[in-house]
């Protein structure tokens, strides 16, 4: 491994010389290409016109209809959800003559129970790049009182009262002005719905003392509705028009002024002056590039803009995508952001197999980018095509699925061992409920483990966070399949 990448920096170092003193011998004839395939379900590109407010989106909607009756629904815009989401928050933020304050937890608490939909985002997102996002430049008083937002609450029942939260400050919004007649119809519609199966879920404090922003089903509730899907690499295995003409389009150079060199372990490296792209045989792409003028002040609105741009541009942009964590970064004295990004299979969205990240580059998502403003400097993915709808066998086209209670259940000497470590305990010393009480997270999601470039199977998951400890269990037969990064 060592031997191969002190190769990889000598050949890189090599024919980023070769290409400069060739640069000086031909001359450069423009070339403008085309992508000829779709994205990487191969759906045509100009169907993908992403705006930023695409990537910005909720990883799910909580909607309420009372007490101990809750559904939650996957995906940035299902039903429209997240649309008629936008027509709202832009009238908000662009109302001056709204009653702002800040309340306590605890009436917000009180709130949630009452009919509402939150809008529930995977990272904190500053206000003001909402605003931006939905065209609204001009600071409103909202940015004065609350900085981040991981929350938005909708009031069903009654016009205008919604609620801003980071998780420790809460924002109360009333404007009967503005109208939330389109959501609160979606809403009731679903709700009346009889054809399409949702589960009630309820407050895990209800169910075994959780703590309050966690839900859950109720045992045996749950029909199968993550089936597991196999997948292969969005990269190995292309056809060569269509690797040519995705390398022509990350250089915007045709592919006979890209230098290629192959190395022993099946790494291809691609060079034209001064960026570069390696494939690995795993399916790892990796695009880098230098940055032209020094980024002293990094402006995280702009970078977001630009990593959109470069991966729409590029055709890389999965359907589904959305953002799941921002870093602050520097390089050489420059600022700027590295950001995660993910996408659904399902309406769920994917996670990867913490145990593959050095063979995967470091990857915590499917998608790296590290961008400082205007300047994009790493790119990094390891995106799958996939087969919607296979499953393990036919009995699982009718099988109930596990929920939280059952893989818990089927699982606690593995909890309670990890929970005795984790707090300093002794195994006996640690009480079932105790566990319990200290739920932080439960959702569901699918689960790449990054083993094979074709013929993988991705299952879906519970992700439960215990604790500090994020366990993922297998949908179907209640398994820990990250077991191995746990022990």
């Amino acid at each position: 491994m060592t031997n191969d990448r002190l190769k990889t920096a000598v050949l890189v170092t090599l024919f980023a010389l070769s290409v400069l003193l060739a640069q000086r011998l031909l001359v450069d004839i423009p070339f403008n290409i085309m992508p000829s395939f779709g994205q990487l379900n191969d759906t045509p590109k100009q169907e993908y016109d992403y705006f930023l407010s695409d990537i910005i989106s909720p990883e799910r909607f909580l909607v309420t209809y009372g007490i101990n009756n809750h559904r939650i629904l996957y995906g940035n815009n299902t039903h429209n959800l997240w649309t008629d989401s936008k027509v709202v928050l832009k009238k908000i933020f662009n109302k001056e003559n709204s009653d702002i304050e800040l309340i306590e937890k605890k009436e917000y608490i009180q709130y949630k129970n009452k009919r509402s939909i939150v809008l529930q985002f995977k990272e904190q997102i500053p206000s003001q790049v909402i605003s931006k996002m939905l065209g609204i430049y001009t600071p409103s008083s909202i940015h004065n009182q609350i900085g981040y937002v991981e929350d938005i609450y909708i009031r069903l029942g009654s016009k205008g009262l919604f609620i801003f939260t980071d998780g420790e400050k809460y924002l109360k919004v009333e404007n009967p002005e503005i109208s939330i007649e389109s959501i609160a119809k979606t809403i009731k519609d679903i709700e009346n719905n009889s054809e399409e199966e949702y589960v009630t879920y309820y407050p895990g404090r209800t169910m075994f003392g959780a703590q309050e922003d966690v839900y859950a089903p109720a045992p045996n509730s749950m029909v199968n509705t993550l089936p597991d899907v196999y997948a292969k690499s969005g990269v190995i295995g292309k056809k060569d028009k269509e690797m040519e003409s995705m390398i022509e389009n990350f250089f915007d150079k045709d592919i006979d002024y890209i230098r290629k060199v192959v190395e022993n372990n099946g790494s291809v490296i691609y060079m034209y002056d001064p960026q570069g792209l390696v494939i690995s045989p795993n399916g790892v792409l990796e695009y880098f590039n230098e940055i032209e003028e020094p980024v002293l002040e990094r402006d995280l609105y702009e970078s977001l803009t630009t990593a959109v741009d470069f991966i729409k541009e590029n055709n890389r942009w999965p359907t589904g995508a959305y953002l799941t964590d921002i870093e602050k970064i520097e390089s050489k004295g420059n600022k700027g952001y590295r950001f995660n990004i993910t996408y659904r299979v399902n309406n769920k969205p994917v996670v990867l197999n913490k145990n593959s990240m050095e063979n995967l580059k470091g990857l915590k998502a499917p998608i790296e980018i590290e961008v400082y403003n205007e300047y994009v400097k790493n790119y990094k993915e390891y995106l799958r095509d996939e087969d919607i709808g296979i499953y393990r066998s036919s009995i699982y086209k009718t099988q109930k699925a596990k929920v939280p209670e059952d893989v818990i259940r089927e699982n606690i000497d593995l909890i309670k061992y990890i929970y005795a470590k984790e707090t300093g305990v002794t195994e006996k010393e640690v009480e079932i409920l105790e566990i319990l009480s200290s739920i932080k997270k439960i959702s569901l999601a699918y689960y790449d483990p990054c083993e094979r470039t074709k013929g993988q199977i991705m299952p879906g998951v519970w992700i439960i966070k215990i604790g500090e400890t994020e366990y993922i269990f297998d949908i179907q037969t209640g398994d820990v399949v990250n077991k191995e990064n746990l022990m």
